[in-house]
């Protein structure tokens, strides 16, 4: 086998060289696979993997990991959402003062008239 033939991607019926993409399915995480650059464009379906398949101790591993993952994206979505209903509850009461004021001072002004 040529040097050339090994670094090189194969090809697919459009004549360009396909791309290295990385799965990022449950069923396959990370698992790299050559795809035409062309999809879903056009008809060309070529695909084709790189890696050999995970086995299931190594799927179990990436869905724990990726559940971590979520578990603290959610813990500080969590905080920032109770952060932003505080701001908004400060806002909310500054308005009704505002509000109460203005009604004050027409009233004020209907008197004086």
């Amino acid at each position: 086998m040529s040097s050339s033939s090994i670094n090189s991607s194969p090809t697919c019926k459009c004549g360009i060289e396909d791309l290295v993409k990385i799965s990022l399915t449950s069923d396959n995480p990370y698992r790299r696979f050559y795809g035409c650059c062309n999809y879903p464009t056009n008809n060309c379906n070529y695909f084709r993997w790189i890696d050999p398949p995970l086995n299931m101790e190594k799927k179990v591993e990436y869905l724990k990991n990726m559940n971590e993952v979520l578990e603290t994206k959610n813990q500080a979505l969590e905080k920032k959402n109770q952060l932003l209903e505080k701001q908004l509850e400060k806002k909310v009461e500054a308005y009704e003062i505002l509000i109460a004021e203005k009604l004050e001072m027409e009233k004020k002004l209907r008197m004086c008239e």
